[in-house]
């Protein structure tokens, strides 16, 4: 298993659905004009239990596609590897399965879970 698929693999043990709001997102370019991060601040809809946030980060943006008709918006994203492609500096596509919402490429991401801020 090459390290794309074991990032993806490790992803559900989050609940990532659990987290089903984007309450914040934020894209940075970088001076170099090539460079791109986005961060998604995302929080459940059901406010139950302990106030959480689920942060997902992603470097290196490729083909970013966004509609939302407000905010926060609902989506359930699903993260594919794709490094099997060989595309340069991509190694996931990102994408909502479920109401399109938002989709892109990327050449990595990282998540992790606070408590209310």
């Amino acid at each position: 298993m090459n390290e794309a698929a074991k990032k993806i693999q490790n992803f559900p043990s989050l609940h990532p659905f659990q987290f089903d709001m984007v309450s914040r997102l934020e894209l940075t370019v970088f001076v170099d004009g090539y460079t791109t991060e986005l961060v998604l601040r995302c929080i459940s809809s059901k406010g139950e239990g302990r106030p959480q946030t689920l942060f997902l980060n992603f470097e290196e943006i490729r083909d970013l596609k966004f509609r939302a008709p407000g905010a926060p918006f609902q989506t359930f994203l699903d993260i594919r590897d794709v490094s099997d492609r060989q595309w340069d500096r991509v190694k996931y596509q990102v994408l909502d399965n479920e109401n399109a919402m938002i989709s892109f490429f990327c050449n990595d991401f990282s998540f992790r879970i606070e408590g209310s801020i």
